[in-house]
């Protein structure tokens, strides 16, 4: 008697995942749009692009996911939802998100050019 094969999962077609990534950056646009009045709403928002992300297999973009916080879920902006701390004689910056104050570091390079 043979042993059935288990059934392979098919990788999802890329139209589908171009869709979710489209997705992705329309609900960051929605929380950005909403981080003054409803907080709740745009931590909501950072949650639902985290799981289309993870149910499409696509990755949320560097840009994108350098403007959440992991542990909270909340969309971080300077002086709003994040402070940014420089420390001295290293060559990054602290970014605390000031929901969960969990600190994320940021190298200097990177995030000056993207700054300027």
């Amino acid at each position: 008697m043979a042993k059935r094969d288990a059934p392979r999962r098919r990788q999802k077609p890329n139209w589908v995942k171009d869709l979710a990534l489209k997705r992705i950056r329309r609900l960051f646009e929605l929380a950005e749009q909403e981080l003054e009045v409803h907080p709740d709403r745009t931590r909501r928002y950072v949650e639902l692009a985290r799981k289309l992300s993870t149910k499409y297999n696509t990755t949320i973009p560097k840009e994108l996911k350098e403007k959440m916080c992991k542990q909270c879920n909340s969309l971080l902006i300077e002086g709003k939802s994040m402070r940014v701390e420089q420390v001295s004689k290293v060559n990054y910056a602290l970014a605390v998100c000031l929901n969960c104050m969990n600190a994320k570091k940021r190298f200097l390079g990177s995030w000056l050019r993207q700054q300027l």
